[in-house]
């Protein structure tokens, strides 16, 4: 039986206060959950180099030679190939919003933008799967689902852009919302309510 309670934290990194519901196991972890709202901004518009410039197929070294600019705000990444690209998988490394560990492979596709499912709030390096025989880059970029402070218990929740309701995709496998339209721009500022996990 779920017990209320005050006072409680949600795994993210702002400590807060908020009611909500709790167990606690046979092995003293306390579990549940609180409703949580928060603003996240107003991030700049998606990008296609803003994390990494392009970097060719053919180098002999299939490491990404940095630096790397972290994205302005927990947030989804985008490898985008030239038409000829010819060097492999991509394959990003770095931490989330939680500060976990993130790795992700972006299969390549040659003349496409291939957009990630993760959230990153760093990228510390980025490796090509093979050396190509064509000049043509890959970059990396920045996408539209934006990562949350607290741990997301359920695919739902509410976004509203500039103080008005926006349809959004809700994601709890990363902790991540991607408004419908209105997409991020710089100048639209949003705000989510949601229920976080303790």
């Amino acid at each position: 039986m779920a017990t209320p309670k005050t006072d409680v934290q949600p795994r993210f990194r702002k400590p807060i206060s908020a009611a909500g519901f709790y167990r606690e196991t046979a092995s003293g972890l306390i579990v549940g959950a609180c409703p949580f709202a928060e603003s996240l901004g107003a991030p700049a518009a998606k990008g296609t180099t803003d994390v990494h410039a392009g970097f060719a197929g053919n180098d002999a070294s299939n490491d990404f030679p940095g630096p790397f600019t972290d994205p302005d705000v927990p947030r989804n990444l985008r490898v985008d190939f030239a038409a000829a690209w010819d060097g492999g998988n991509v394959t990003v490394v770095g931490v989330d919003q939680f500060g976990a560990a993130v790795t992700e492979v972006f299969t390549a596709s040659a003349g496409s933008t291939v957009v990630g499912t993760k959230i990153f709030a760093g990228v510390t390096s980025a490796t090509k799967g093979a050396v190509g025989a064509a000049a043509d880059a890959a970059s990396i970029g920045t996408g539209d689902k934006l990562g949350l402070s607290a741990d997301l218990v359920a695919d739902v929740g509410s976004l509203t852009q500039n103080g008005f309701h926006q349809a959004s995709t809700w994601d709890s496998a990363t902790s991540g919302v991607t408004p419908s339209s209105n997409l991020p721009n710089g100048s639209r500022v949003y705000a989510v309510s949601y229920v976080a996990a303790l």
